[in-house]
């Protein structure tokens, strides 16, 4: 009996410490609020809309689409990089955030299968790349949009 109520007290702690973590979470489905993206939308960094997309493709701008999730620390540590820096966005350059737990759709348009994905289009909407690497910064978006295709 000691040994089982022991396993099961450690049982509950590593799903506390899980939890508390971020390691183990359950999407909000319920709430937009708690949905990855700026706090504040700007030309160059805004949330998915597929309009403001083909708007931004039309326009001849290098389009980004970066799947995050807010139980994600890097995704969270460059939406914060984005946002702060919104105004070195330069303004040939569109970056959409979507919500990696909530899009389903467009993860599988783009057949996403991890948080913290950068997908970069080509003007007629294909996808030159798609980078998983664990980018915290503005200029690894950039470098990603210089890089794209080669």
């Amino acid at each position: 009996m000691k040994k089982l109520l022991s396993l099961w007290m450690i049982a509950v702690l590593g799903m506390s410490a899980m939890i508390l973590t971020g390691c183990w979470s359950t999407p909000d489905v319920w709430s937009e609020v708690n949905a990855y993206g700026p706090t504040v939308e700007t030309d160059g960094y805004s949330r998915y809309n597929e309009s403001d997309v083909q708007a931004a493709l039309d326009a001849g701008k290098n389009v980004v689409i970066f799947f995050g999730a807010t139980r994600c620390p890097p995704c969270i540590a460059l939406g914060k990089d984005l946002e702060a820096r919104a105004d070195e966005i330069p303004d040939n350059v569109a970056i959409f955030a979507a919500d990696y737990d909530l899009d389903e759709e467009l993860k599988a348009k783009y057949e996403v299968t991890q948080k913290h994905t950068s997908i970069y289009l080509a003007p007629d909407g294909s996808v030159i790349t798609k980078n998983t690497a664990k980018e915290h910064k503005l200029e690894h978006i950039l470098d990603g949009i210089e890089n794209a295709g080669e």
